[in-house]
């Protein structure tokens, strides 16, 4: 078993025969983002959509925690200090594109979810993780 370190192609490589039957722990795929209004769709590569997928959420992570710091002076609706959003982050939950997010008085995100994926030979020889999900 062994984290996302050996997503990379080297791994198959390196590993040979014996990487088969290998679990590795990541991410789970991340949703496809919103296409913009009145745009027309662009292609994006599965690394671009991942990386998008998480700056889009800390976006809303980041609106969410601002909106919920105004609201704890609605007289005037400043925010006098920048650890009130740091506060407004970790007093809840907030719904983003990946789903509800939390953080721990430490500020690591709490209940992160976590996939499995098996190494396994293909049909042709080669050694893949794709497709082959296991349950947590």
């Amino acid at each position: 078993m062994a984290s996302d370190g050996i997503l990379d192609p080297s791994f198959a490589a390196a590993a040979g025969a014996d990487g088969d039957g290998t679990v590795m722990t990541l991410a789970p795929d991340p949703p496809r983002l919103p296409e913009p209004r009145g745009a027309r769709p662009a292609p994006r590569s599965p690394e671009a959509e991942s990386v998008a997928a998480g700056a889009y959420a800390a976006v809303e992570l980041l609106t969410q925690a601002t909106e919920r710091a105004r609201a704890a002076d609605p007289k005037t609706g400043r925010i006098a200090d920048g650890r009130k959003v740091a506060e407004a982050l970790r007093a809840g939950p907030s719904r983003t594109l990946l789903g509800s997010v939390a953080f721990d008085a430490r500020g690591d995100r709490s209940a992160a979810p976590i996939a499995l994926r098996i190494w396994r030979r293909t049909a042709d020889g080669r050694l893949d993780y794709a497709g082959n999900d296991a349950e947590p």
